[in-house]
């Protein structure tokens, strides 16, 4: 068996699913089995187990032809979204290759909020009416899901989603979460007053409301927003006139751990956030999180956390507040076990 994975993001890249892949690709090769990469880069490049695209204007094509390098008889594409690598993915599948697509995410629904085409949750937008490019790249969605033998999901919620919205066979999809709940630590107050937000700069995740949401509070406690994105020039400039709000761009992972360990809370304020790999970050360090409602979590574990409303700047500032007033934090710790994880997919791949 030869597992392809084939991907948007890898390391040294920082994202979520170059985290993923890293560790499901070395998980794999520990129990012998061989796994490729294909991966979009800044310059095209090639080692033993990784072939990377330079993102050019025919990306596309040339990712096409580096997947279809990679294939023989019992190949699986592993496939990690539906448009970056599941449409090349879909076209480099032929006869005795089989496909599997992960989605943790939904790139349509992102797109168009963060070009401010879209204000609500994702659990409400495949209820509202969509344009001609909403339309064509719903279009794309079906084409990659039919052609794929089976689909993995990050969360259940998001699995119910798109069973009810693309009418796929529950049979042809699988739930592997990327962390399981471990214990719940009621945690006295650490004297550290710092607020820490990590996460992308862009209009899904909320920023502008966390920052009017802190500026109301008019909490001693600074916010430091680590990150960056589209976003960053305007949002610093709109907070150029408080004083308690840091703007730290992105910063190494071992810089990171650092940050977290001098933090009183992380905050999630995203519209949707399905299954933020922040949550496994600040649990790591034993730090409290000021949680979105509108997350993928199972609600067993989602209601472990303070919780905030994406849309209510009144309901971010009330649990900013609360947090800050606590004297006792719930730390809620999570754990990624990806050995475990590796066997889950290597069951799926093995009953295609």
């Amino acid at each position: 068996m030869r597992i392809i994975i084939a991907t948007g993001t890898y390391p040294p890249e920082v994202s979520g699913q170059a985290t993923f892949v890293a560790d499901i690709q070395r998980a794999l090769q520990e129990k012998h089995i061989d796994c490729l990469v294909v991966t979009y880069a800044d310059t095209t490049s090639s080692s033993g187990t990784v072939s990377a695209v330079a993102r050019t204007p025919w990306r596309y094509l040339a990712y096409f032809h580096a997947l279809s390098c990679q294939l023989n008889s019992d190949a699986i594409i592993y496939a990690q979204d539906l448009i970056s690598s599941g449409i090349p993915a879909a076209f480099a599948k032929r006869r005795g290759v089989k496909m599997v697509v992960r989605i943790g995410g939904d790139f349509l629904w992102e797109k168009m909020v963060n070009r401010g085409s879209c204000t609500v949750p994702l659990r409400q937008y495949y209820e509202q009416p969509k344009n001609i490019l909403e339309r064509f790249i719903l279009l794309l969605y079906r084409f990659v899901l039919r052609r794929a033998d089976h689909i993995i999901f990050n969360t259940e919620w998001q699995q119910q989603l798109y069973i009810r919205q693309f009418r796929l066979p529950a049979d042809k999809t699988s739930v592997v979460t990327n962390y399981e709940f471990q214990e719940e630590i009621n945690q006295p107050q650490t004297g550290q007053q710092e607020i820490v937000y990590v996460g992308r700069l862009v209009p899904l995740k909320n920023v502008d409301k966390l920052i009017e949401a802190h500026q109301y509070t008019q909490s001693p406690y600074n916010l430091r927003i680590i990150g960056e994105g589209p976003d960053r020039p305007r949002l610093e400039k709109r907070s150029s006139n408080i004083s308690n709000i840091t703007f730290t761009g992105q910063v190494p992972h071992d810089q990171l751990g650092q940050h977290l360990q001098r933090a009183a809370y992380v905050v999630l304020p995203s519209l949707t956030d399905l299954s933020p790999n922040v949550l496994l970050e600040a649990s790591s360090y034993h730090v409290p999180v000021l949680l979105t409602t509108e997350v993928g979590l199972s609600e067993t574990i989602a209601q472990k956390y303070e919780r905030i409303d994406p849309a209510s700047i009144e309901s971010i500032a009330q649990g900013l507040d609360k947090m800050n007033r606590a004297t006792t934090r719930r730390v809620v710790v999570l754990r990624r076990d990806s050995d475990k994880i590796a066997t889950k997919h290597l069951e799926i791949f093995r009953h295609l």
